[in-house]
């Protein structure tokens, strides 16, 4: 995956393949650096009069708005707080994020420090109609015992069937036959 960026020592290593002879392609196969950037490193070792080794100009493009302490700081912060917004991150650490807008603090957060914005999912409220079915299972199984609870088999499906699995002779591949006298029967769980 490329960076956009040619170490100096690529740089030095593509000159020197250029200077025993070697074509773009040949150099490419060799210093693992795209045919395109030999070129215009080339380009500019000839422009120097050959002389000197072209190096990276300062970079261009706009500064980052916070340093990259601040960065660290902002996600410790968010690791240790989940569920604060941007504005809370910046209402609590005026010292570092005081300059900075609330947008840029969320940006920061997503895409420089990979944290996705959610929102966290409403719990359902109890309807009605859950209210009367747990009156009306309380009326039904209220009396139990533990004895009783102990023969309940309590399962998120809503009804299950056991039966006994019945390997035919033969090996480890012969074929699964399920054999209905070993029916336990067809229960349906208690909902509530």
């Amino acid at each position: 995956m490329s960076t956009g960026y040619t170490s100096h020592d690529n740089i030095v290593r593509v000159i020197e393949c250029h200077k025993i002879g070697l074509k773009t392609k040949q150099i490419s196969e060799q210093t693992g650096v795209k045919p395109r950037t030999i070129r215009n490193i080339l380009a500019k070792y000839r422009a120097s009069g050959g002389t000197t080794v072209p190096v990276h100009s300062k970079s261009t493009g706009r500064h980052m708005k916070v340093s990259e302490r601040t960065l660290k700081v902002l996600k410790r912060e968010a690791e240790l707080h989940p569920t604060h917004s941007a504005r809370k991150f910046k209402e609590e650490n005026p010292n570092i994020l005081g300059n900075v807008a609330v947008s840029t603090v969320r940006k920061y957060l997503s895409k420089k420090l990979g944290f996705k914005k959610v929102v966290a999912r409403k719990k359902p409220l109890i309807t009605a109609k859950h209210k009367v079915q747990r009156k009306e299972f309380v009326k039904e199984y209220g009396h139990w015992g533990v004895d009783e609870w102990k023969r309940v088999l309590f399962s998120d499906e809503a009804t299950f069937l056991v039966l006994a699995i019945v390997r035919k002779c033969g090996g480890v591949h012969a074929p699964i036959r399920m054999t209905k006298g070993f029916a336990k029967g067809v229960k349906s769980t208690l909902r509530g």
